[in-house]
């Protein structure tokens, strides 16, 4: 369990209270920001925001209450948040908003009021990290649990198991062509870390992620030579992962058709390269029948 604390109500001023915060073992300090419009009340300028905040050394986590968050993503970038959340209810250009924030290495929530269907979450689970299902109406404090809300987390939690999407999961499928190496809508791209590191995977966005994920970061900035300095022994095995080399995908009928899975997921949760998810196979060879593909 993870634990983010907020500011907002305190019986102290605030920066007493975020540095109470700092003293406590939670995980995130949590930062509901409103903008008078989406919720009655306004309670930020950006550029405070970012004056009160850019000293913690706890992660943030933001909760924007506001109309159009896309203006807001790329200053409240700068403090360098592990979540940016925003309301189905607050924009039209829900996809945009959310590409908008992962190009800045955050994390994405997308959250609904206590009235709103929950049906509205789900063409976008797939694409955001975090689900903030409201228990009581945004921007007033004081008010009692709603009951309900167990029920609808429980009910997104079924649906997105069923529809393989729980947890970030995603198929890259690839029927136009030939290829016998998989997850290569990553591994062909180099993606450069906040902290000067080169990775295989977009999921690994620092350089200091976990040990097993550390087979992806395989180059660092030489700030001397100013050039990357590349583990070749990752280059080689993050090359050797191919059809001929997964024994799981050896009788399959679509092997050099499949992008497969995403590699950072299969190693995440196998802790493997060459792991398998037999659920998601099942899922990408469905796929294929369905839109009458054939190897042939």
């Amino acid at each position: 369990m993870e634990v983010a604390v907020s500011y907002l109500k305190s019986k102290y001023d605030t920066k007493t209270t975020l540095k109470l915060i700092e003293n406590t073992s939670a995980n995130y300090i949590h930062v509901d920001l409103m903008d008078g419009g989406f919720v009655p009340r306004r309670n930020f300028e950006v550029d405070d925001v970012i004056k009160l905040l850019s000293g913690t050394n706890k992660d943030l986590d933001i909760h924007l209450m506001a109309f159009d968050p896309i203006i807001y993503v790329e200053e409240l970038a700068k403090l360098k948040p592990t979540y940016i959340t925003f309301h189905v209810e607050a924009t039209h250009d829900i996809v945009n908003t959310i590409e908008r924030i992962k190009w800045n290495n955050i994390k994405v929530g997308l959250s609904i009021k206590p009235n709103t269907d929950i049906l509205e979450l789900m063409p976008y689970l797939s694409l955001v990290d975090l689900v903030l299902i409201m228990s009581v109406n945004p921007g007033l404090g004081g008010q009692e649990f709603m009951v309900d809300t167990v029920n609808r987390v429980n009910n997104l939690i079924k649906y997105a198991k069923e529809k393989g999407v729980f947890y970030g999961s995603f198929l890259t499928c690839n029927f136009d062509g030939i290829c016998n190496r998989h997850c290569r809508a990553c591994t062909p791209v180099p993606h450069f870390t906040t902290d000067g590191f080169i990775s295989a995977c977009d999921l690994v966005t620092f350089g200091n992620s976990p040990k097993h994920m550390e087979c992806f970061v395989y180059g660092k900035w030489n700030e001397k030579t100013h050039q990357f300095d590349i583990d070749e022994s990752k280059v080689a095995a993050l090359k050797a992962r191919t059809t001929e080399n997964m024994k799981h995908c050896m009788q399959c009928e679509i092997r050099e058709h499949c992008g497969g899975y995403c590699l950072g997921e299969v190693q995440n949760e196998t802790g493997k390269l060459t792991g398998q998810k037999p659920q998601t196979c099942k899922a990408i060879r469905k796929i294929a029948k369905s839109i009458g593909f054939t190897d042939k």
